[in-house]
């Protein structure tokens, strides 16, 4: 029937959106106008007048139709934001991830010379004048990665603590700092050097748990606006 074709066509000409799902619309609607016709005509109404009466039914219900799927629009575009941001977040948090990442390996250098200066420092006596604990305070506070403890120990009168350089107060900061040990003979050094991977990857969970939880909102919505659309048609 021609003119409920042409009358489909116009309805869809401007209709944005996936051009299968248009289509699926598009057949229902025919199926519908079709139908009506049909039954006019059992009626008793000429073909011409069925589809005249059938189309201007129609149109009265297309306002409302209308309306509604102005309304899932609206919601299916929402749907999209929710989407764009989570992966928005994600990217981010892979993009932080990678920046408190690539400092490591310099980090780690660093601590393995840091640590080998220090024992250098210590006397073979193993004990430490004024001058020598200034000279290690000066590498600690010279280091390009802040250094948020430094312990010097001696083995030989029970773990004795030659120098301690602590600058934390909060031992929860200490999960922000990477540790690292040396030990020659009979003194051992550790320091914990300021290190934000732990921030980073715990950045990188949030971000994916984000990007899966908009992700599962975007599949609700999406699945509530084809259910609904399916049943206005």
């Amino acid at each position: 029937m021609k003119p409920i074709e042409e009358y489909v066509n116009k309805v869809y000409r401007n209709m944005k959106g996936n051009k299968n799902e248009i289509q699926d619309l598009k057949n229902e609607m025919k199926s519908h106008l079709i139908e009506s016709v049909h039954e006019l005509k059992i009626e008793g109404k000429s073909e011409k007048e069925a589809i005249k009466i059938a189309i201007d039914r129609f149109g009265k219900e297309n306002e409302l139709r209308s309306l509604i799927n102005q309304v899932f629009q609206t919601q299916k575009t929402f749907g999209k934001r929710l989407l764009y941001i989570g992966l928005s977040i994600f990217l981010l948090s892979i993009i932080i991830f990678f920046i408190t990442l690539i400092p490591t390996n310099q980090l780690h250098e660093e601590q393995i010379a840091i640590t080998n200066e220090i024992l250098e420092i210590i006397p073979s006596n193993g004990q430490l004048t004024k001058a020598n604990k200034e000279q290690i305070e000066d590498l600690i506070k010279n280091a390009e990665f802040s250094i948020g403890s430094a312990v010097v120990k001696s083995y030989l009168n029970g773990n004795e603590v030659l120098y301690e350089y602590i600058t934390y107060e909060n031992p929860l900061m200490s999960k922000f700092y990477s540790a690292y040990y040396i030990g020659r003979g009979s003194i051992g050094v550790f320091i914990e050097s300021e290190n934000y991977s732990f921030l980073g990857v715990l950045i990188l969970l949030v971000g994916g748990t984000s990007f899966v939880l908009f992700i599962i909102l975007w599949v609700i919505i999406n699945t509530y606006n084809k259910r609904q659309t399916k049943l206005l048609n």
